[in-house]
């Protein structure tokens, strides 16, 4: 009688032998997988408010037996509004952690000690620091029955510059002209290849406006006028970020493009792009020698004489300038001065106007021309080519190439949330 029970189950519990074994073996192999998989991020060396950028990551199998199907990588990205306290505390357990977002690609096939390359898009809609991590990998393979999971830390940041906008075609004459903006004291642009040092022979490259013509006619050759280098600063350009709605907070003021702001953000946002896009501008001549002053809760002076890294660290700093209610200018300009000396000439990109304590206090640098332009006049906007959009994807004088639009992955925008 038993033995006839067990056979009547003898269909039953081989079925299910089959999914218990079926079941197992693919436990083994998804968890293999994902164990044996190597990641390695590679951001962009350059980041700007409303361009896309591609996140790249090298994917290595390191089994040497068996390929890894179905790869798929989520990774995680905190804005500069994760750093914000959040009062409602069930917002982050029902939508996520405040100013963290996700972002997913993966690989089909990766080939037993192989290598291959996985990538997604973001556009970011909010400047300042962004920090990657974890990841986490998971496959399906080999028959979808269930997903394991890894978690790799793979930490990294960026710094996402404010928007470089397009300027118009004479935007140095705009600032140098002194019709432009408010002059709180102008003078001639002379003397701007320094001081009179002697007569010399013509060389390549000497611009022909410094040929001394008496001497030339009297030489039979061509002379030219040498001049003394002058050291200082050819422009410092001084950012004023005041937002008077700001409180005294790091974070604030660091939203970009988010449908929230209102007309003073987006005023104080709009400097920055105009800074932004002069420093890339100015910045990338060999020859050039321009000093930057960020006036917020802190004041920050910086200097570029050409190099890469020196206009990099202008805009990295740029991309943390928060908005502050009482910017102190006038101990930013004393500790410009004792830092870095007497510029040639100011640029002020302001929200406000000057009042008058800013007036007495540009208007005594008597040995440099200074220049205020601000939203509320118009007068930084006549600077920008489309002050509506002014966005410029394809900048040159921006680092690197434009940015391509690739293939691959799920396109993400940072910054603003559902």
């Amino acid at each position: 009688m038993i033995g006839g029970v067990i056979r009547a189950y003898n269909l039953p519990l081989a079925l299910a032998g089959l999914i218990l074994s079926a079941l197992l073996i693919h436990w083994r192999w998804s968890r293999h997988t994902v164990v044996s998989i190597g990641l390695q991020r590679e951001l962009p060396d350059e980041a700007y408010v409303g361009q896309p950028l591609t996140v790249r990551f090298r994917v290595a199998n390191r089994s040497r037996w068996l390929p890894a199907w179905l790869v798929q990588i989520d990774d995680t990205i905190r804005g500069p509004e994760s750093a914000r306290p959040v009062q409602e505390r069930w917002v982050p357990r029902l939508f996520g952690r405040r100013g963290q977002f996700a972002a997913s690609c993966g690989v089909g096939l990766v080939p037993q000690g192989g290598l291959m390359m996985a990538e997604y898009q973001c556009v970011v809609a909010r400047r300042g620091r962004y920090d990657f991590g974890p990841v986490r990998v998971s496959s399906g393979s080999p028959l979808g029955l269930m997903v394991a999971r890894r978690t790799i830390d793979a930490a990294a940041a960026l710094y996402v510059y404010p928007q470089l906008v397009r300027l118009r075609a004479d935007w140095r004459q705009q600032i140098w002209s002194p019709s432009a903006g408010d002059s709180v004291n102008a003078r001639s642009g002379g003397g701007m290849d320094g001081e009179f040092f002697g007569i010399r022979g013509w060389r390549a490259g000497d611009s022909r406006r410094w040929i001394h013509w008496r001497t030339t006619a009297r030489i039979g050759e061509p002379a030219v006028r040498q001049f003394e280098q002058d050291r200082r600063l050819r422009c410092c350009v001084m950012v004023d970020a005041h937002l008077p709605s700001a409180v005294a907070s790091s974070d604030v003021g660091r939203r970009t493009t988010g449908g929230d702001l209102t007309a003073e953000e987006a005023a104080l946002e709009r400097v920055l792009s105009v800074a932004a896009t002069i420093i890339t501008r100015m910045g990338g001549a060999s020859n050039s020698r321009i000093g930057l002053v960020l006036v917020g809760r802190e004041i920050v002076t910086l200097t570029s004489f050409g190099g890469l890294e020196q206009t990099k660290a202008m805009l990295r700093h740029l991309a943390g300038l928060a908005g502050y209610p009482r910017p102190d200018l006038t101990d930013a300009m004393r500790k410009t001065h004792r830092l870095l000396g007497q510029p040639r000439s100011w640029l002020v990109l302001s929200p406000r106007l000057p009042d008058d304590g800013h007036r007495q206090l540009f208007g005594s640098q008597s040995a440099a021309d200074c220049r205020w332009m601000s939203t509320h006049d118009g007068s930084l906007d006549r600077l920008i080519e489309n002050p509506m959009t002014g966005s410029d994807p394809g900048l040159p004088g921006s680092f690197g190439a434009e940015t391509a639009a690739l293939g691959g992955g799920r396109e993400v925008i940072l910054g603003r949330q559902a």
